[in-house]
């Protein structure tokens, strides 16, 4: 079946609520992480004392939606793909997967960590002889299309994939920003410049409403190459978020 956003936050709610937990002290999240901060805020706008978005939005972005529709069809048009019914052999022996990964690699790095794993001398170096305009020329050839040694379940993928396609809290939540009035959460968003999936500007207007309904905000982009995901890959460039936090979370003792 199909599992919204909403349905995860109501089962994490469930389980918080058997183990007696009625007040968390914060809330941390980026990318699809963070549009389960925004649920959460939504449905509990007095859960969290703190919530902490990287790099995400109030709902997916057409860019996002077709970049996973391509990794959908590239997995599901495989003959590994079986229905769903895949063995791990399948897996194994899937060229689909492989090229799946690849497009999300693509996807995840930016044009700068690129250049800057690739630079213009090495790969022009690295260029292999006697070879088809068909076949592998360069080293960024091999990169890119290199085998995961991690496999990803691919049917759980695909329920993800759906999951963030179909998020958009406005839609789910008429009358957020009226909730919203109500949040006692203090939020801190913290974008990346460089990233091009969700765009720092999102985040800043995000920001700045939630500023104007009397929620207590902060925004604190941060830089680096790696762009989207570097909350996760690029610990030092989150350093004066983290620093913020430590703050809040003193003050709020």
């Amino acid at each position: 079946p199909t599992v919204t956003v909403t349905d995860s936050i109501h089962a994490h709610l469930q389980v918080l609520n058997s183990l007696g937990i009625k007040q968390a002290k914060a809330i941390i999240g980026g990318s699809y992480g963070g549009f389960c901060v925004y649920t959460w805020l939504a449905l509990k706008p007095q859960f969290y004392q703190i919530a902490v978005v990287f790099q995400s939005s109030l709902w997916c972005s057409a860019h996002t939606i077709a970049l996973f529709s391509l990794c959908r069809d590239i997995i599901t048009s495989s003959p590994s793909w079986r229905n769903g019914k895949y063995t791990n052999k399948d897996l194994e022996e899937s060229h689909s997967y492989t090229q799946m990964i690849a497009v999300n690699r693509l996807f995840q790095m930016s044009h700068y960590k690129f250049e800057e794993k690739f630079p213009r001398t090495y790969y022009n170096n690295s260029k292999k002889k006697s070879v088809g305009y068909w076949e592998k020329y360069h080293a960024i050839d091999d990169f890119i299309t290199e085998r995961s040694k991690t496999m990803i379940d691919p049917n759980t993928l695909l329920s993800t994939f759906r999951s963030s396609s179909l998020f958009d809290l406005e839609k789910s939540f008429p009358q957020i920003w009226e909730t919203w009035k109500e949040l006692t959460t203090t939020v801190i968003q913290a974008p990346c410049i460089q990233d091009w999936r969700y765009p720092a500007e999102g985040m800043h207007k995000i920001h700045k409403k939630l500023k104007e309904v009397g929620v207590k905000t902060f925004y604190r982009p941060t830089q680096s190459g790696l762009g989207h995901g570097s909350y996760l890959y690029d610990p030092e460039s989150i350093n004066k978020v983290m620093r913020l936090l430590k703050t809040q979370l003193n003050e709020s003792e």
